[in-house]
């Protein structure tokens, strides 16, 4: 079985990237921790990026961090799943023109009051 590590990654970008372990968002300022895979046949394969919640918590906090997260989504894919007969049925379904029609309607109001100013 392949090994699991953690790496620092330093960079020059400061972002907002989801945890791909429990899901919470996180700033990134200029560097991320990172969890990737070794083994004999790959050298290193990134999996994903370890907010610092999850690096405080350790291997065991981050492990129980991700059993929570699959515990949510089973919970909201079971949600999804009893939504989509009913979103299937609905009757006054908003059509893509409709909406393209309204955004354009308060663009120009928009512009119209820019223009005004």
């Amino acid at each position: 079985m392949a090994k699991l590590k953690t790496t620092v990654w330093l960079h020059n970008a400061h972002s907002r990237f989801p945890c791909d372990l429990c899901g919470n968002w996180h700033e990134q300022p200029g560097a991320a921790v990172i969890l990737s895979e070794v083994s004999s046949s790959n050298p290193e394969d990134r999996l994903g990026e370890v907010c610092p919640e999850c690096v405080r918590a350790g291997p065991e906090g981050a492990a129980k961090r991700i059993e929570s997260q699959a515990q949510a989504l089973r919970q909201e894919a079971d949600r999804l799943e009893a939504l989509a007969p009913r979103v299937a049925s609905i009757e006054d379904w908003t059509s893509w023109e409709e909406f393209c029609a309204r955004t354009a309607e308060r663009d120009d109001k928009l512009e119209a009051l820019h223009q005004a100013i």
